[in-house]
C-alpha cells in the first residue's frame, strides 16, 4: 500500500517538489490529492496523512544510524526518487 502512495505522490511533484511553480496552487493540490486517492483507493484525508508519516520517518531514517535503517530500506529507496534530481545544462 505504502509503495503504491509513494509511486502516486511522486507522480505529482505539486504535493511535494518545493521548486514545482505549481507548490503553492491549493486547487492544483487539492486536484492532485484525489488523483492519488482514486488510485490508491482511499480517501484524499487517509493519503495526506500517510504521506505525512512517510515523509517524517524518511526525514528521521536520513539522520540515524544504519543499523536502524534496515527495517525501512524498501520505503527509504522509493522515497529517495522524489528527491530533487540536479539538473544538466548542456
Amino acid at each position: 500500500m505504502e509503495d503504491t502512495s509513494i509511486a502516486q505522490v511522486g507522480a505529482h511533484s505539486e504535493l511535494y517538489n518545493t521548486a514545482d511553480h505549481s507548490y503553492r496552487d491549493r486547487n492544483k493540490k487539492e486536484l492532485a490529492w484525489r488523483r492519488v486517492s482514486e488510485v490508491v483507493g482511499v480517501s484524499v484525508e487517509v493519503c495526506k496523512k500517510r504521506w505525512k508519516n512517510l515523509r517524517d520517518t524518511y526525514e528521521v531514517l536520513k539522520i540515524l544510524p544504519p543499523p536502524h535503517k534496515v527495517r525501512h530500506l524498501g520505503l527509504s529507496c522509493l522515497l529517495l526518487l522524489l528527491l530533487p534530481q540536479p539538473v544538466l545544462l548542456l
